[in-house]
């Protein structure tokens, strides 16, 4: 029997589980309570960090105000393993200390320490709705968007790392750009502090609050303090406290302002002005900042009758990098209100708030006691952009003379003499009074040459005057050194002037007092007189930053003064602190700011001791400053001149009308001359820090006055041999853009040092300085040995005297225990591959300045108004009228029309476009393409006979000639925009296609060449284009051959075309018809070409000079017909020079230009519907290089708004789906073949703007996979051609993939075929005056190696296996040197030493002298006028009995098959050289070149031949620049066995060398020393450039004895004395068009010991 279940038992177990279930949601809400009281300000702090990264409106109240944000992220300065976050707020719930959550530990109260990635954790949990913000409080406005200037100037400021740095943001508003700056500062890893607006209603202000909270962890060293409005709510509103602040605070690097500017109300006579900022900005000026536009939000010209009042002829407007001064700053602020009314178009006399955001003028202001523009730009110091003419030569054989031509055919901007010129302030040198007060007592002011101290003691007088006794440290007037005034000449002389403003000019004087007390004890007697002591200290500079920017200071000390250079100079930490304290003190660094606390242990406080006068200073004012020149050293002189850089400020960096830098110059020279000449022992340290700013330009104008000084200096002969003069810099740049490069942070590392000991030091000395020179040295060995060479000994020292011989662990970075490792891990070759490169950024542009600013807020011509007639109209028109009309097709030229040629289906069916012009009228325009049916017949049987089962796919590429990525970015952004719309987001799959439309953006497509020309072959052929000047072929005859070098990016390829102008153009070996268009014809396609100006005869484009063009249609014929209408009288071959013209085809009417392509296309692609289309257009509208930036982009802002709208339409057809578009360009904008560019530029032009939209159904992942890598036009070509005829290329160039069906894997630069100079992957180009572009002679000096450009030696870098590290001199330009070592070996020739007399007794040459005598009396009877005879070998006995030893045993070592020594030589001069070879032996024979220009030139030639016979000398007559290369190029065997080398050319031992088979002697004539500006010898010099280059091995030279003149030359007069030098190397092979090897088993040139009285010298590598 089955019981039931008991009733109540169920029901209890019901009710159990009801109050189970209800404990726990009470339990669950107890615990939610509890949280939400305990956490929510907590969830505050915990959300700042994702908030930081994602939302903008962090920076609206909080529930929990006021707040200060403080975030340390300096992972690799404190050495956490992860970032840490601290966050400071002032809570009404308490803390408890020790408690933990979610990766925060409570340290102290109200403090909480986060690790940033458990707060990520925690942000995911809980999302974006957790953030406590009242978005309904919204009472402040943003001042301006985070923009593209904003963007770039966090990036280059930010990126400064030099030292512990924070950076301070106060924000009370909304704004993006404090979240922006916030994000970036703790990307970079700086201790940052977020102010926000303070709810107290104290009366301190919120920075004033958060500076006192501080306490003693107050920063030393603000990077960079942004005040968003103005500082209104700031310390700074209080004009005490923040000069207060600026004076005794931190110091402030960089400071960004917001400011507004608006007008209130508008009447009939006067204005209401309502600004925030000025007050802030007029404090900054007071204390020495230079402030200075960044950003805007307005640019207008508001000079013209714009409001009621204003004179309608004046000028106002203010551009990016415009100082604001005391003088203008409230123009400054009436332009910006000015500006925005007319933006809003409300100058009509209505009122209206303040706070409408549209008529209210915005800007960032960017202030800096230092040189730094707001945007870096070289054209902010040049007067002139473009270069002044010049002759330029190419190929180059001095590439350093010719760097430093091109550096002084720069005109850069110069002091305002005109200005200052009227005011001369002069120090008198017997001063009327002692007192200290009475100034002008001792001073003499003129205005116009005309007296006027007198008249400046009238009160009623205006005028500022300062003295070097700002201190009262001077007790009497004439103990003052320096001064300053700035007076109004006019005011003073009572001059009336038409215009009302008032020109302060400045002057400034200075001199040297002696100090009297110290010529009275001086220790040091004269017959012991210590060393004197000249430092120049250029903070900072790389050594090849020293290279491009200083010429003349580096020709002076390398070439002239033979200065010891070190080529192996480092630094010990990476800013100026370190540095400098190790060289002027000899101590480590321990902090930053324990470089003001180092009193008695300067170097100078050393010297002073020994009784030396001192000298230091520097030409910049920086106040406030934790630097060397803060500590104000104690020195006898040159704090005078510390407060004088104060006074005024102009660019480029003068005070007045003079340089800073020659105030300094001058100060310094008067000391030195006034201590030597009181017989006083001297040292002066001078510092320049002009270099300290990232366009890298100042430097290049200080560098003639600084080479001028030098020169003074070491001319004194007292000074020069008693002095030690060192030139040197701390360290490279370490900032800007090119600091984000491996190479830019590696030039960090890479400071120059120049050293010239004293001569009276031990010739010991001198040696173990030239041996020390290749040796690795710091600082604090340049300390040493100034200790060493005063006599002051040390005990224990952190360097060594480079007075002795450094150790052998010095050979290596790493074994110099002061270089910290980072910087030897940069500074070593060997490591090179394994240090990670770190992607450059990309640098500032002007161009992003007018980028920001919308387009109907600036100034923009590059419009068209056009007309409502239309052609019919015109002609209907005409008739009425009795007009005479005139019409033009693509078919028919300018012709007589009286009616409309295309009426009742007249004309030809491909005229596709139709001028029309009626007595001069405006001209107008008609496009139609109709579809020819017969042609499309045509190409339906020619696809019909191909296997293909689809038709293949529409081709539509435009190409915008000259725009990289960021121009795209600035200035296409509704193009951009509309292709990110359909851009793929995927990495590996097909995500996120639009409507079945795929767009992939390729960020790392490179170039292959530096102009169109390259690039478009490269795109439209798959072919290569080479330099002809080192092309594997040179001569037309190759055409068709295959280049057989493998060491050139051309080997294996065939020889296509030579031309235009220098290039060479090589294709793959078995391809037939590589040029796109040809395929387009064989399958079928419709073709377009379009090139938007009249190419015809020009030598700039592919078309018709490599490739023909057949297109169907084809559009430079409209750009023809318009250059013809506009300029009838040009001759046909030139219509190419007419350019581009005005923007709108009757300048400013009718249809723009650029347009007429786009139209002709849209009604291709709808005519020829049914058809497969091949379309290729080359857009103009960004081949811009006017002078101005802010016209810079005009026309391809206008051609952004009809490139989308027309992209839109073919998108939006039925045949999008079957189109392939390409969108892209062939490099960036180069300025021109004779403009200087800015660095953004120079970057920019190797990072070209590359999209492509595919459909779906063709393989998009490979597509989208190949974005991440190096893409180039070769590799699109690939993919366009299989796209086009379904079939992969199997001719196609090594190394090159199908990007939409291959994966590209990794590979180099050179597998890629990328040059060098483009290769931005593997090198970044140092910052210089342009860009390279090989086939431009102007432009070539831009390239790494202009001489060498894309030749042999220049591929053969990376080719050679015995190879020595780099130097690290030329580190940036990637040589490499080969190490030849001169071995001993049995088969070696021994020249017997000898004397002079010895030498003249030798036996020479049978019959040499009696030939070389009959050689005079030719010249004598040939004597036209002056006698111009350059010199001639028998001035030089040694040299002639050295070389008749050495080409008597090379005839001895003759094989059989050889008959003759070939001896070729250039400088045929009066033939006495070529007689002694040919009396030598005879079994040689001589090639002789040499203009022969000369009356007695060919006559001794002739004579020669009658004595030695026809066939052993042949002449060549000519420039040898041009001869020797083409003489070689037309011989069957181009071969030289000996070379020597005797003419003006400065290329001729070069293209010798190429004809010299390996162990081929290579000699040159004497010169007068190894190290001038000759064209042979010298760091510059030929023979420099073949070692270097490892073409010749195993150098030699000797030293001539002295010899007096009995005759005069062209080089030389009777009667002086001559001691000249020479060399001979052997040749190695590497740079010969021959194939042997370089062997030891030949002839070598060894001499020992014994043979130094032979003259034989060293020369240094």
């Amino acid at each position: 029997m089955i019981r039931p279940k008991s009733k109540g038992r169920d029901d209890r177990q019901r009710i159990f589980k009801k109050k189970q279930k209800k404990g726990y949601v009470m339990l669950f809400l107890g615990v939610a309570l509890l949280l939400a009281c305990t956490f929510p300000y907590a969830l505050s702090i915990l959300n700042i960090d994702r908030s930081l990264e994602h939302s903008p409106k962090v920076f609206e109240r909080l529930d929990a105000a006021p707040k200060i944000v403080t975030i340390e992220s300096s992972t690799a300065r404190h050495g956490h393993r992860r970032p840490i976050v601290t966050t400071t707020l002032r809570s009404p719930v308490p803390f408890r200390r020790g408690r933990e959550m979610n990766g925060c530990g409570l340290s102290l109260e109200n403090e909480i320490n986060c690790d940033l990635e458990e707060v990520s954790k925690y942000q995911k949990q809980y999302g974006d709705s957790r953030y406590l913000i009242d978005k309904s409080r919204r009472d402040d406005v943003e001042i301006l968007p985070y923009g593209k200037v904003m963007s770039e100037f966090a990036r280059r400021v930010l990126s400064r790392h030099i030292a512990q740095s924070d950076v301070l943001v106060f924000s009370a508003s909304n704004s993006s750009v404090p979240y922006n700056l916030m994000k970036r500062a703790r990307e970079e890893h700086h201790t940052t502090h977020l102010v926000g607006k303070s709810d107290s209603t104290s009366k301190q202000t919120f920075i004033d609050e958060w500076w006192r909270r501080l306490s003693n962890k107050q920063p030393k060293w603000l990077l960079l303090t942004v005040l968003e409005d103005g500082g209104k709510s700031t310390i700074f509103s209080s004009r005490a406290a923040g000069a207060d602040f600026l004076k005794n605070g931190p110091t402030m690097t960089y400071i960004v302002l917001g400011i507004t500017a608006s007008i209130t109300d508008i009447s009939k006579n006067h204005s209401n002005y309502s600004f925030t900022g000025m007050d802030t900005v007029e404090l900054l000026l007071e204390h020495n900042y230079k402030v200075q536009l960044l950003s805007a939000s307005d640019s207008w010209d508001t000079g013209g009758n714009i409001l009621k009042g204003s004179n309608p002829r004046s000028f106002t407007i203010f551009q990016p990098n415009d100082l604001i001064t005391k003088e203008n700053i409230e123009t400054f602020f009436k332009w910006g209100a000015k500006a925005a009314i007319i933006s809003k178009g409300l100058a009509g006399g209505r009122n209206w708030a303040q706070d409408d955001d549209n008529a209210v003028f915005k800007a960032y202001l960017f202030a800096t006691q230092g040189l730094d523009l707001a945007i870096p730009s070289r054209r902010q110091y040049l007067s002139e952009t473009k270069f002044t003419n010049a002759k330029w030569r190419f190929p180059y054989a001095n590439v350093s003379a010719e760097r430093r031509a091109m550096v002084e055919r720069v005109q850069f901007v110069s002091c305002p003499v005109e200005r200052h010129s009227s005011l001369n302030l002069d120090f008198l040198k017997h001063s009327a009074s002692s007192d200290k007060d009475d100034i002008l007592s001792s001073i003499r002011v003129k205005c116009n040459n005309e007296d006027v101290t007198s008249d400046l003691r009238n009160k009623d007088k205006s005028y500022e005057l300062w003295t070097n006794n700002d201190n009262q440290q001077v007790t009497s007037s004439s103990r003052l050194e320096s001064a300053c005034i700035k007076v109004n000449c006019n005011d003073i002389l009572r001059v009336s002037t038409k215009s009302d403003k008032k020109d302060f000019q400045v002057s400034c004087a200075t001199r040297i007092v002696p100090d009297k007390a110290l010529l009275a004890k001086q220790k040091l007697s004269a017959s012991a007189k210590a060393p004197n002591i000249l430092m120049v200290l250029i903070d900072p500079i790389s050594r090849p930053q020293f290279d491009i920017a200083m010429p003349r200071t580096k020709t002076l000390l390398s070439q002239q003064l033979n200065f010891p250079y070190f080529q192996n100079y480092a630094t010990v930490g990476n800013n100026s602190g370190p540095n400098q304290a190790a060289l002027y003190a000899g101590h480590n660094l321990k902090s930053h700011d324990g470089i003001r606390h180092q009193k008695g242990t300067w170097i100078w406080d050393s010297l002073s001791s020994l009784g030396y006068a001192t000298f230091k200073a520097e030409d910049g004012c920086i106040a406030n400053s934790n630097m060397v020149q803060s500590i104000q050293p104690n020195t006898t002189h040159g704090q005078a001149l510390h407060k004088l850089y104060c006074f005024d400020f102009a660019r480029p960096n003068c005070v007045g009308k003079q340089l800073a830098a020659e105030y300094l110059f001058e100060h310094a020279k008067d000391f030195v001359q006034t201590y030597s000449a009181a017989a006083v022992p001297w040292a002066a340290f001078l510092s320049l820090v002009d270099t300290h700013e990232d366009t890298m330009t100042l430097g290049s104008i200080v560098d003639q006055y600084l080479e001028k000084f030098l020169h003074g200096i070491n001319n004194d002969l007292e000074n020069g041999k008693n002095t030690l003069i060192i030139v040197l810099s701390d360290h490279g740049l370490h900032y800007g853009p090119y600091f984000q490069s491996r190479d830019g942070e590696k030039e960090r590392s890479q400071p120059l040092l120049y050293m010239k000991i004293p001569d009276t030091l031990p010739r010991l000395s001198h040696d173990n300085l030239i041996i020390n020179t290749r040796k690795w040295v710091t600082p604090f060995d340049v300390h040493e040995t100034l200790l060493d060479i005063v006599g002051i000994p040390r005990e224990a020292s952190v360097g060594s005297s480079l007075l002795k011989e450094l150790p052998a662990t010095r050979a290596f970075c790493h074994g110099v225990s002061s270089i910290p490792d980072t910087h030897c891990d940069l500074l070593d070759s060997s490591l090179e591959k394994q240090i990670m490169k770190r992607e450059i950024l990309r640098p500032p542009s002007l161009s992003s300045f007018y980028a920001d600013i919308r387009k109907d807020h600036r100034l923009n011509q590059a419009k068209c108004y056009s007309g409502t007639y239309t052609t019919q109209d015109i002609f209907r028109l005409s008739k009425r009228w009795n007009k005479r009309c005139r019409c033009s097709t693509n078919k028919r030229d300018w012709f007589q029309c009286n009616h409309h040629p295309w009426n009742d289906n007249q004309g030809e069916p491909n005229e596709f476009f139709l001028f029309v012009t009626c007595d001069e009228s405006p001209l107008h325009l008609d496009i139609r393409v109709k579809k020819n049916e017969q042609r499309a017949l045509e190409l339906r049987q020619v696809r019909s006979r191909s296997n293909r089962e689809s038709k293949p796919p529409n081709i539509l590429i435009i190409e915008i000639d000259s725009v990289s990525v960021e121009y795209a970015d600035r200035h296409l952004p509704q193009t951009r925009q509309l292709l990110k719309k359909y851009r793929a987001t995927g990495t590996t799959d097909v995500n996120g296609c639009h409507e079945g439309l795929c767009g992939v953006d390729f960020s790392k497509f490179a170039v292959v060449g530096p102009n169109s020309i390259a690039n478009q072959v490269a795109g439209l052929s798959g072919c290569l284009t080479t330099l002809l000047h080192y092309s594997c072929f040179t001569k037309k005859e190759n055409i068709g051959d295959v280049c057989g070098d493998p060491n050139l990016l051309e080997y294996g390829m065939r020889l296509r075309n030579i031309g235009p102008d220098l290039h060479t153009v090589y294709c793959t070996a078995n391809s037939s018809t590589p040029w796109l268009y040809d395929v387009a014809k064989d399958e079928g396609y419709i073709t377009f070409f379009g090139e938007e100006f009249c190419f015809p005869g020009s030598p700039w484009v592919v078309q018709e000079n490599i490739f023909p063009i057949a297109a169907d249609i084809e559009l430079h014929t409209v750009f023809c017909r318009l250059v013809k209408h506009m300029k009838p009288w040009l001759d046909d071959r030139l219509l190419y020079n007419a350019g581009y013209g005005h923007y709108c085809i009757n300048e400013k009417e009718g249809i723009p230009k650029q347009e007429i392509a786009l139209e002709v296309l849209r009604q291709m692609w709808h005519q020829y519907n049914d058809e497969p289309k091949f379309a290729y257009l080359n857009g103009m509208a960004a081949h811009n290089y006017v002078k101005e930036t802010e016209k810079l982009a005009w026309r391809a802002e206008e051609y952004d708004e009809a490139l989308s709208r027309f992209l839109k339409s073919i998108l939006s057809r039925d045949d999008a789906h079957e189109t392939i578009i390409i969108i892209r360009s062939d490099h960036g904008l180069q300025g021109g073949d004779s403009s200087v560019v800015d660095y953004s530029t120079q970057i920019e032009h190797s990072h070209p703007f590359t999209e492509i939209i595919i459909p779906d159904q063709y393989p998009v992942k490979n597509l989208i996979a190949n974005s991440d890598q190096v893409v180039t036009p070769f590799d699109m070509y690939a993919m366009l051609r299989r796209l086009m005829t379904g079939k992969m290329d199997m001719n196609r160039l090594d190394g090159t993939y199908d990007i939409l069906h291959e994966i590209i894997p990794s590979r180099t630069c050179r597998a890629a075929k990328i040059p060098e100079d483009f290769c931005t992957t593997e090198y970044t180009p140092s910052p210089n005056f342009g860009t390279c572009n090989m086939f431009e002679a102007k432009q070539a000096v831009f390239c790494s190696d202009p001489h060498l450009g894309t030749s042999k030696l220049y591929l053969r870098r990376t080719q050679k296996i015995n190879a020595e590290p780099l130097n690290s001199q030329q580190s940036s330009a990637k040589h490499i040197r080969p190490a030849f070592m001169a071995t001993k070996n049995e088969n070696t020739m021994t020249i017997p030493c000898a004397s002079q007399a010895e030498l003249m007794s030798s036996p020479l040459p049978k019959n040499l002298e009696q030939q070389w005598s009959m050689l005079d009396k030719i010249v004598e009877e040939h004597q036209e006028g002056r006698l111009k005879v350059s010199g001639g070998i028998f001035l030089y006995p040694r040299q002639s009995y050295i070389l008749i030893s050495i080409i008597r045993r090379l005839v001895s070592n003759l094989t059989n098959g050889q008959e003759r020594l070939r001896i070729c030589e250039t400088g045929f001069g009066a033939g006495h050289s070529a007689a002694l070879f040919l009396a030598a032996s005879t079994k040689v024979e001589v090639v002789t070149f040499d203009k022969f220009d000369r009356a007695y030139q060919m006559p001794a030639f002739h004579s020669l031949q009658s004595i030695f016979g026809d066939d052993r000398i042949k002449s060549v007559a000519g420039d040898t620049c041009t001869t020797v290369p083409g003489f070689f190029s037309r011989t069957e065997e181009p071969r030289c066995d000996f070379v020597h080398g005797s003419s003006f050319c400065s290329s001729d031992l070069l293209d010798l060398t190429k004809a010299t088979k390996p162990n081929g002697v290579i000699t040159a004539t004497a010169m007068e020393n190894l190290f001038d500006k000759s064209v042979y010898f010298g760091p510059d010099g030929q023979w420099r450039n073949l070692r270097f280059e490892g073409c010749v091995a195993r150098t030699t030279c000797w030293k001539e004895e002295k010899k007096e003149l009995e005759k005069s030359y062209v080089f030389a007069k009777k009667g002086i004395t001559m001691e000249h030098h020479f060399c001979i190397g052997l040749s190695t092979g590497q740079c010969s068009y021959h194939k042997a090897a370089f062997t030891n088993n030949t002839l070598m040139l060894n001499f020992d010991d014994q043979c130094s009285g032979l003259g034989r010298v060293d020369v240094p590598v």
